[in-house]
């Protein structure tokens, strides 16, 4: 759930915070899951160029190894998702701290 939305800065650096809170709950409305995440996104001239996600990595993995693995269509499908974001917003440079 989104939390909240910042946005600054000329149509060619536009920067976008988002706060937002993940979480599950189970059938009987017990939380089985909770995370809070910062995604930080830069934009110029509407074309995405940065994307930064800052969230509990070790919770994350954590839920993922409770769930076990989810059905995935790369067999069948490629890697239609990740073309088509390319796509759509291009090469995204990596952040300072991955040595981008």
């Amino acid at each position: 759930m989104i939390e909240d939305i910042l946005v600054t800065g000329p149509p060619w650096r536009t920067r976008v915070a988002i706060r937002l809170h993940d979480f599950a709950v189970a059938g009987d409305g017990t939380d089985v899951y909770t995370n809070r995440a910062i995604a930080f996104l830069e934009l110029r001239w509407g074309r995405l160029v940065v994307w930064e996600d800052y969230e509990d990595t070790e919770r994350s993995a954590e839920w993922d190894s409770r769930r076990g693995p989810l059905p995935t269509c790369e067999r069948s499908c490629g890697n239609a998702a990740g073309e088509a974001m390319d796509r759509a917003v291009g090469p995204v440079r990596a952040s300072p701290a991955e040595g981008g």
